[in-house]
């Protein structure tokens, strides 16, 4: 398989180009709103075709926001026609809104430390409920997920093996730089 990495608007212009013909890509993730389930330069996502029934709760969509900016999160709310997102590693208080006509693609597959996690799988959709429910338990003023997040974030910038990439990327920690694309 090849990689390259290239600009997202080349990126994404492929993308959507493969999603009309009904194929899937396997993209890098590249960010930290993700956080803790997908991790910058670890992990990948695989991409494909969808349609209106696809953009549910939960699921997990790339879109371009009305800033512009290319954001791979999570559907928190259908609201005619735009979407309300939600990156994982984000404040469960910090959303995106999506035109339904920005969204180029669903997530369909992912791969997390080397093993491929169907979207559909009891243990994806299990981890995904239990992270929205983190949102809204609160602790003191603090959700349960924002002090995950808090304790995830400080043992990850502890380990050496990730030390180089978390300080690499949080100087380039929007998606709107680059991506690596594979060709399926």
């Amino acid at each position: 398989m090849e990689t390259k990495t290239v600009d997202n608007e080349i990126l994404i212009s492929a993308v959507r180009d493969f999603v009309a013909e009904g194929r899937s890509v396997e993209l890098r993730c590249k960010g930290n709103s993700m956080n803790p389930f997908l991790v910058s330069g670890r992990d990948s996502v695989t991409v494909g075709p969808f349609t209106d029934a696809d953009i549910v709760p939960g699921a997990v969509i790339l879109g371009r926001d009305s800033s512009g900016r290319w954001l791979l999160h999570r559907v928190v709310k259908c609201c005619g026609s735009q979407v309300i997102l939600n990156g994982d590693g984000n404040a469960s208080w910090l959303f995106e809104i999506v035109d339904k006509g920005e969204i180029v693609a669903v997530a369909r597959s992912f791969v997390i430390r080397g093993k491929r996690v169907e979207t559909g799988s009891l243990r994806w959709r299990s981890c995904s409920y239990l992270w929205h429910l983190a949102g809204r338990i609160a602790l003191g003023r603090w959700s349960l997920r924002r002090i995950i997040l808090g304790l995830w974030r400080r043992l990850h910038l502890r380990d050496s093996r990730f030390r180089k990439t978390e300080v690499r990327h949080r100087r380039q920690a929007d998606i709107s730089d680059a991506s690596t694309l594979r060709w399926k």
